[in-house]
């Protein structure tokens, strides 16, 4: 064996033939198996993983559908409220007195005729006497006022009568006067005219008076010419004198003295009109009169009336809760002072605030059902304000009044009830879920999904409930509309729909909750 290992190094013995290579091909033929095994390894691989996809059908996103119904829709305005009542009492004491029994406490039922206020009567009567003589002087009062202000109507009356008479006598007096003033000046004016004549005619006589001039005497040269005596004119006019018209003169002067008596019978009536106004009541004034002594009145009762109205006390006109107490027993208690509060609570609403989103679905006369401490109790729509508030959010909402058909014993006042009211209403009809119903720019539509794809549909919407929608145009029984919706879902898509109905949505993997995280995108209605 030493030898044939030697042999074997040799370049010769590699290149001829010899016995001793045969074990060679067993170590060639182990290679080739173990790459065999690989390939098979791979193989198999390739089987187990790669050859199903191959085949698979491919995976399309999940989708939650409905199919369309026909049914019975009813629209509803599920809200709470306020119970409260509509009949409300506050009572009065009718006497100046102390309490001496006060049987009531805030929150305590009573019943009509119960008594609930017993008076200590033992210092009314002084008191009382007082307002006697108090309402005695207002009535007297009253009347003096009254009779002085119907006095000084009359008087105003009769003022302005004769101030419109001496008005117009006054007027004529006055023209009368500058009458006899313009005739008098006319007779000044023509007097005028004669001086200015007269002086005139002086002018033209001094004018034409000749100049004397003296003659020589012919028997006498020497002597002195004698003057030519001028042969005298007749002598001028006198001038003219005025004098003024004597029965003229006397007219104005007694014009005059009759214009100043009306003048001054004008001042006693115009002193007697302002005196009138003064003492004539206006209507505020008289109201306030009649007012304030009917007030005295109703506070000056005769004794035995205020006795008899302390003796009688106070008694429950309705039966009800007393919700507010103001007097305390004990203690004193003023006419007219507030006592007590009772509401009944027979006749009770519940009072509830409509946002404008609901107040299409609710209107006078809708009935309604209301929920207090575990009891249903059923009402009606009485009233809608027409004039919104601004809630404690900021929000403006309209108070509304649900009015109970049966109130009992176990109606509590200010207590907060639930209320379903009920509205209107549509048999068989083609319903679908709520949230499948979506808006958009170009109206309300709905998708569907028909032979695997997603389609869209433009419907006309009705009556609708919480929970579905009636679907006039657009949708027929049977269909299948989308209820999860995406933003980004198109039409012509195609996808998995998974019936919600018949509990899938549960089972329908990854792709459904990748499309009901997404659905929180949608714009739905």
């Amino acid at each position: 064996m030493k030898k044939q290992n030697r042999a074997e190094g040799t370049p010769a013995q590699m290149t001829a033939p010899a016995a001793p290579m045969a074990p060679k091909p067993r170590k060639k033929h182990k290679h080739l198996v173990r790459i065999l095994i690989a390939l098979g390894v791979v193989l198999a691989l390739l089987v187990l993983f790669v050859v199903p996809k191959l085949f698979q059908k491919p995976v399309y996103p999940s989708v939650n559908v409905a199919a369309a119904i026909k049914g019975n829709v009813q629209t509803s305005l599920d809200t709470s409220g306020i119970v409260k009542s509509e009949e409300v009492k506050t009572y009065f004491s009718p006497v100046n007195a102390t309490i001496q029994e006060l049987n009531v406490r805030e929150g305590d039922p009573v019943s009509e005729g119960d008594k609930l206020v017993v008076f200590d009567l033992t210092d009314l009567e002084d008191k009382n006497k007082e307002a006697e003589l108090q309402q005695a002087a207002s009535q007297y009062g009253y009347q003096d006022s009254v009779q002085k202000s119907r006095e000084g109507s009359a008087d105003l009356n009769d003022a302005k009568a004769n101030l419109d008479t001496l008005d117009q006598q006054i007027r004529e007096k006055k023209d009368e006067i500058t009458r006899i003033q313009d005739a008098m000046n006319a007779d000044a004016i023509e007097f005028q005219q004669e001086l200015e004549d007269w002086k005139n005619e002086q002018q033209q006589a001094a004018q034409s008076t000749p100049v004397p001039t003296a003659t020589p005497d012919p028997a006498d040269p020497n002597a002195t010419p004698v003057p030519t005596p001028v042969p005298t004119q007749s002598p001028a006019s006198e001038m003219p004198t005025y004098t003024a018209d004597a029965k003229l003169q006397a007219r104005l002067e007694s014009a005059n003295s009759e214009l100043a008596e009306l003048q001054a019978k004008k001042s006693e009536y115009e002193a007697k009109k302002s005196s009138a106004e003064a003492s004539i009541l206006t209507g505020n004034a008289a109201s306030q009169l009649k007012a304030n002594n009917e007030l005295t009145k109703l506070s000056g009762l005769s004794v035995e009336e205020l006795l008899e109205k302390g003796r009688e006390g106070i008694s429950a006109d309705f039966s009800g809760v007393v919700t507010k107490v103001s007097a305390q027993q004990g203690g004193p208690t003023t006419q007219g002072g507030e006592l007590f509060t009772i509401s009944s609570n027979k006749d009770v609403v519940l009072e509830i605030n409509v946002s404008k989103y609901d107040l299409e679905k609710i209107a006078v006369g809708q009935k309604a059902v209301i929920t207090m401490v575990g009891k249903e109790y059923t009402g009606e729509v009485t009233r809608i304000n027409r004039m919104a508030s601004v809630n404690e959010k900021g929000t403006p909402v309209v108070a509304a009044e649900v009015k109970f058909d049966n109130p009992d014993e176990n109606i509590y006042l200010g207590v907060e009830a639930k209320v379903s009211v009920q509205g209107d209403s549509a048999e068989n009809v083609v319903l679908v879920p709520a949230e499948a119903i979506n808006t958009g720019t170009d109206g309300t539509f709905c998708y569907v999904v028909v032979d695997g794809k997603i389609a869209k549909r433009m419907v006309t919407t009705g009556i609708s409930s919480d929970e579905y929608i009636e679907v006039k145009e657009g949708i027929n029984e049977g269909d299948q509309v989308i209820t999860s919706v995406t933003v980004n879902m198109q039409e012509g898509m195609q996808v998995n729909p998974v019936d919600e109905n018949a509990g899938a949505a549960g089972a329908a993997g990854a792709g459904t909750d990748a499309a009901q995280a997404d659905a929180a995108g949608a714009v739905q209605e």
